[in-house]
């Protein structure tokens, strides 16, 4: 994703690639050897605005619309909390939802709210909508249930930190890296973010 426009990034070698190249392009007049897959319109909304944050809220919602299931990578507890927030009020709310999706999600909600910790605040939003987060602010309960309800279907999006990535394997239809950071590392070809396909 750059300024607004979707490139194809079938492997490593062609994500920097196209990374390179539109570095280049930004100095100099240079082609690209690909050209954007799709663009993502802009948003109106003033929450919105920054067009990386619409790009990621506006592809998490493509994706679980259509059933699947997407991560999205934070740097921060604070990114985490506050894409998940901005993401769940995009996604269809609890009553618009069959009643066993419903029920499931009312079920984890019940669970997080019977831990020695209570429930947060913002999972007690977000969590209707089929969005969490999981980040390492949190106990080992609840990232377990966090991690469980996704697997089973649940729930649609995780925002994680890098805390998701270590030893956890769920699947995702999408995977979307908000920022080139993971704590204090860059995100590259050595970083262990494995998932499978759903």
């Amino acid at each position: 994703m750059y300024e607004g426009k979707v490139y194809a990034a079938s492997s490593t070698a062609s994500l920097l690639k196209t990374a390179s190249q539109l570095k280049q392009t930004t100095t100099s007049s240079l082609e690209l050897d690909s050209s954007p897959v799709r663009e993502v319109e802009p948003s109106q909304h003033k929450e919105f605005k920054d067009p990386v944050l619409n790009a990621v809220v506006a592809l998490t919602n493509e994706t679980a619309r259509s059933g699947y299931g997407v991560l999205v990578f934070c740097s921060s507890r604070q990114g985490c909390e506050s894409n998940a927030r901005l993401i769940s009020r995009v996604l269809p709310q609890a009553y618009e939802l069959d009643p066993a999706t419903a029920e499931k999600r009312s079920d984890l909600l019940g669970d997080l709210r019977s831990l020695s910790t209570g429930l947060d605040p913002t999972l007690a939003e977000t969590i209707q909508a089929g969005v969490a987060f999981h980040h390492a602010g949190m106990t080992t309960e609840e990232r377990d249930l966090i991690s469980t309800a996704y697997d089973a279907g649940a729930l649609k999006v995780i925002v994680a930190t890098c805390s998701l990535a270590a030893g956890i394997n769920l699947p995702a239809r999408r995977v979307i890296l908000h920022g080139a950071r993971m704590g204090r590392d860059l995100v590259g070809p050595s970083s262990e973010l494995v998932f499978r396909p759903r």
